[in-house]
């Protein structure tokens, strides 16, 4: 029986693709499970027509992240996070929060993917990260300061001293 794949199906295939299946395959588990359809030629010419409309962004993206490699490489990021006085943060800074940072200062939009950091950042200082963008290898550097105590935080750390 050929039927269209609605979703990756490890040892199978991927979404969109068109296979050729054991009739109780599709029909006791792919179908139900709403894995896949039956394949009819109007759901494969659609299918053809999103697996191509995909690779076309597929393209188009790896060009932007070409651009983007060359935007980043070297570039710094601040970031300001609460942090004791020997310099260890309160939380950690992830992933996530690097992404934002390079989003809000240099524009550029990536996916967490693209990093090949361990482990998140723990310590006030010049970190190196690599990245892995658009089939280049680059590194940013992101520099950790702790954030500067606001004046009410101060008077109420000094009002319960004072009590």
């Amino acid at each position: 029986m050929k039927i269209i794949l609605l979703k990756d199906i490890s040892k199978l295939g991927k979404k969109d693709e068109v296979k050729e299946v054991n009739d109780s395959y599709a029909f006791n588990f792919l179908l139900p499970q709403k894995m896949a359809v039956r394949a009819t030629a109007e759901l494969i010419a659609a299918a053809v027509a999103r697996q191509k409309r995909a690779e076309t962004e597929k393209v188009v993206r790896h060009d932007e992240l070409e651009s983007a490699a060359g935007k980043l490489n070297g570039k710094k990021i601040i970031i300001e996070k609460e942090a004791s006085a020997k310099g260890k943060l309160f939380a950690s800074v992830s992933a996530e929060e690097i992404l934002m940072a390079i989003k809000k200062e240099l524009g550029v939009t990536l996916d967490s993917e693209h990093f090949k950091i361990k482990e998140h950042l723990k310590e006030v200082g010049i970190h190196e990260v690599p990245l892995q963008v658009g089939g280049k290898r680059i590194s940013i550097t992101v520099e950790i300061k702790a954030k500067e105590e606001t004046t009410a935080t101060k008077t109420a750390k000094t009002t319960k001293k004072l009590k």
